[in-house]
């Protein structure tokens, strides 16, 4: 039994196994002279030669640098027979593995007829940097873009291939892919919501973007922003020391954290490792303590921590990368002694909380954002649901979601947020669905929102309260304005499905106002009668509404 190099299907580092070699391999990777074995997913072997995979594939070239186990023989031409090479375990199926090998030996053009095989082939390509492989996949590609344009600007744009994403959006404007309403294919679940977003603007706006990059990805985003601050602090000089406030200015402080703007935060360690577990590991001192720890001889542990407590001191500081309005907060809220007053309408702010506290795991912190979620809900509803869905907070995201129901489709299919270039278009597509799916159960529901609405205890009052319309002008005892004043709220209901709007500012004004075109001369509703008309075409619609199921979208 040899040895085995296996690939991790996460990381994609390799490790020492044992298993036993194949007895059979495909032709033409069945060579005696091969001197390695990729075996995988599926159990199909190949017996390949390491030269050509270095030359191919820094990946490979990485690995096969790497030490091996000293019973790892590589055969000889005597001895090719009977000693195995080693076998590399890889997380691919045998189809994909040998559409890479095509492309890297000279006998044939890889074996990719169909979008899922190309799909596939360039993913493993990108994942061992076979340059080779991409090309070909690439030219490969270029013939689904008319066929399936959608799956394949999904898949330029996690490639990064800007001219085949450009190619596929064109024909998804000229095919009308979105003319009866959203389509999603798998191939998205891959892909930023910022690429999505961009193809339906592209897509609204009848192809006619120029300047437009598709492929903006967040891991290029990620190094742009921290190159820009990289350049803007060396060029900013640091401000004097100063010391934070009390209580994070305690004499019997034994640890410093130092924030961006130089100020020093004096704090008890213990502290910090109790609210701040992820802070807390960041000091080198913890480092320290720990190998005092392991010293197994009896009664040295105290004589190395002495020896060594001018070092560990010089250790007890911490440099963050936050500045101290944030550092300040998160201490803050944490302390049982202060409470930060956290602004209501700065969600900037509260992003770099969040951030922070997650980066530090500070549980008390998020737990607390969490609850104050709502505040900010109002002031920006897109950038909170984006946000939300970043973190992976299903129901703050689905209240933002809920909030967001007071603004058209239009307005929040162009609304754009950076954060939309670090979530999958997943999320994004959920929010655009529910928004269009509450519209469809309203229009779906139609004329018996009014039969609905006519069986209503409170429009049966509302109705009888002019007995002259009602008994004269329609043949079912309804006050006249009834029916146009309901088909005005579904009409708004239809644009804007938040059945809140329908009870104040500018919606409740405009059924009002329907209501009085409509009624007969006799009629005189009060404010109340208005107000309890609106409130039950409310209760209606929101019926409606939480029969759309937010989560399966």
């Amino acid at each position: 039994m040899a040895d085995a190099l296996e690939s991790d299907s996460c990381s994609g580092t390799v490790a020492i196994a044992s298993r036993s070699a194949p007895q059979k391999f495909q032709a033409p990777y069945d060579r005696v002279d091969g001197d390695v074995i990729l075996r995988s997913c599926d159990d199909v072997s190949y017996r390949v030669h390491r030269i050509i995979l270095t030359m191919a594939s820094p990946v490979f070239a990485d690995m096969f640098s790497l030490p091996q186990s000293s019973d790892i023989v590589t055969p000889s031409e005597t001895d090719q027979h009977t000693v195995s090479p080693p076998i590399v375990d890889l997380t691919e199926d045998g189809k994909t593995i040998r559409a890479i090998l095509d492309a890297c030996y000279p006998f044939k053009d890889p074996d990719l007829n169909d979008l899922d095989a190309v799909r596939t082939a360039l993913e493993a390509a990108a994942k061992y940097e076979v340059a080779k492989a991409i090309q070909f996949g690439e030219r490969r590609l270029q013939a689904f873009v008319e066929k399936e344009p959608l799956r394949v600007f999904a898949i330029a744009c996690k490639m990064d291939f800007e001219d085949m994403a450009k190619a596929a959006a064109h024909q998804v404007h000229a095919r009308s892919i979105f003319k009866a309403g959203l389509v999603y294919v798998k191939e998205l679940d891959e892909v930023s919501a910022g690429c999505y977003h961009r193809l339906l603007q592209h897509y609204r706006r009848r192809g006619n973007w120029k300047g437009l990059k598709f492929c903006m990805t967040s891991k290029l985003s990620g190094k742009a922003v921290k190159k820009r601050a990289k350049g803007q602090a060396k060029q900013t000089p640091l401000p004097p020391a100063s010391d934070a406030p009390p209580p994070f200015h305690s004499p019997h402080a034994d640890s410093v954290i130092i924030t961006s703007d130089n100020v020093h935060f004096h704090l008890q360690r213990q502290f910090i490792s109790t609210v701040a577990p992820g802070l807390a590991d960041r000091f080198p001192v913890a480092t320290a303590l720990k190998a005092v720890q392991c010293v197994d001889v009896a009664g040295d542990s105290d004589a190395y921590l002495s020896r060594n407590r001018e070092r560990a001191e010089q250790h007890s500081s911490l440099a963050v990368e936050e500045d101290s309005t944030v550092v300040g907060a998160l201490l803050q809220l944490c302390s049982p002694l202060d409470v930060p007053d956290l602004p209501g309408e700065d969600i900037d702010f509260l992003t770099r909380l969040v951030d922070a506290a997650r980066k530090y795991r500070i549980e008390r912190v998020i737990w607390l954002l969490k609850i104050l979620w709502p505040r900010y809900l109002p002031h920006e509803p897109f950038r909170a649901y984006v946000l939300a869905s970043c973190y992976g907070w299903t129901m703050q995201a689905k209240d933002a979601a809920r909030v967001l129901l007071g603004e058209t489709f239009e307005a929040i299919e162009t609304s754009y947020s950076p954060a939309l270039e670090i979530i999958s278009t997943q999320p994004y597509f959920r929010l655009l669905a529910y928004h269009a799916n509450c519209s469809a159960a309203i229009s779906d529901a139609g004329t018996a929102m009014t039969t609905w609405l006519s069986d209503d205890e409170v429009i049966k009052n509302i109705s009888s309260s002019c007995r002259s319309c009602s008994t004269y002008y329609t043949n079912d005892k309804t006050a006249r304005w009834i029916v146009p004043a309901i088909s005005k709220a579904v009409e708004l209901l239809l644009q804007r499905p938040s059945p809140r709007m329908l009870t104040e500012g500018i919606r409740l004004a405009e059924i009002i106002s329907s209501i009085q075109e409509k009624k007969c001369s006799f009629c005189s509703p009060s404010p109340l009668i208005y107000i309890s008309f609106c409130d039950s075409v409310a209760s209606k619609a929101q019926q409606l509404i939480d029969d759309v199921d937010f989560a399966s979208l």
